[in-house]
């Protein structure tokens, strides 16, 4: 059954006249009578009375007609998902994030990207950079926010922006009313952390701190860990020690925590896009593009003045 032929059958239904519903398909009154009565003779059964006064639907073309015209409407909107589909316009996109993506970048991602792609789904999986990289590699995830990502076979890695490390102090920290510090104003301080690994450039800077491996289990003393930033920060808070933290974490105002600039080179931490190379998935192409076109850096170097001012 050729859908043509249904198309003009459904003219015929809605003209009752097969001139008229010839001209409304630019097909010739001939061509378009044989197709019907090709379709008829298929189906089994007349699907009009004609006369040559009158044309009139039968009992079975009165049936015939209404689940027709909603199977070609279904067939279109079938279509037209296909379209949208292949353009990243419909789907589903699994993005995975680290936790201070969440403070700023992802939520206006999702909100850039929720205003453009309404009909994309977007799964979110918190998790460490680490687990990012075995996720996307297992297929696990379409999109990973990670931070200082480092080149990895068999991903497509780009750098989002460039976020500043900042030193988080206790309020009543002699540091507290300085705009800045050096690495080595930190040296002999009690530190807090996240587990090691969780902030790559921060524990490189924390080793630089304690003038030594941060990995040697006498490197600094004393050094706290946490697991979350809110937990870290109402530890540096209760004056346990000072911490190092992406730009990010400064939004997230405490009391008792002031946040100083750290004059080094490398005192800074890139917040990166990866995805796996060669997925030919349009969602995620869309998604990529979107966030690397966005105005993201921009953000982060007017938030960085903000939070020391």
């Amino acid at each position: 059954m050729e859908l043509r032929t249904v198309r003009y059958a459904l003219a015929v239904a809605e003209t009752l006249h097969f001139g008229r519903a010839s001209e409304q398909s630019l097909v010739s009154q001939p061509a378009l009578s044989r197709q019907v009565r090709a379709l008829e003779h298929e189906i089994g059964v007349a699907l009009f009375d004609r006369t040559s006064r009158r044309v009139q639907l039968t009992a079975a073309g009165a049936q015939f007609v209404p689940l027709a015209r909603k199977a070609l409407q279904m067939l279109d909107v079938a279509a037209e998902q296909a379209r949208e589909s292949a353009r990243g316009h419909v789907g589903q996109l699994r993005l995975g994030f680290v936790a201070t993506a969440a403070i700023d970048v992802l939520p206006r991602v999702l909100s850039l990207h929720g205003a453009h792609r309404p009909k994309v789904s977007v799964s979110l999986i918190e998790g460490t950079t680490g687990e990012q990289i075995e996720a996307l590699q297992a297929g696990l995830l379409d999109v990973g926010l990670g931070r200082d990502l480092p080149a990895v076979d068999g991903l497509d890695v780009s750098v989002l922006r460039i976020e500043p490390i900042m030193v988080a102090v206790p309020a009543a920290h002699p540091f507290a009313t300085a705009p800045s510090v050096r690495i080595g104003d930190l040296v002999g301080e009690a530190l807090v952390r996240l587990p090691l690994g969780t902030a790559r450039r921060a524990d490189v800077l924390l080793a630089q701190v304690a003038g030594s491996a941060i990995t040697s289990a006498s490197a600094v003393t004393p050094v706290q860990e946490a697991h979350q930033y809110m937990t870290l920060l109402a530890l540096v808070a209760s004056g346990t020690g000072v911490a190092l933290v992406p730009q990010p974490v400064t939004m997230l105002r405490h009391d008792g925590v002031r946040y100083l600039r750290l004059e080094h080179a490398d005192a800074t931490s890139a917040l990166t896009v990866a995805t796996r190379t060669g997925d030919r998935s349009p969602i995620v192409r869309d998604f990529r593009t979107m966030l690397l076109g966005g105005d993201f850096a921009l953000a982060a170097e007017t938030a960085a003045t903000a939070a020391t001012d």
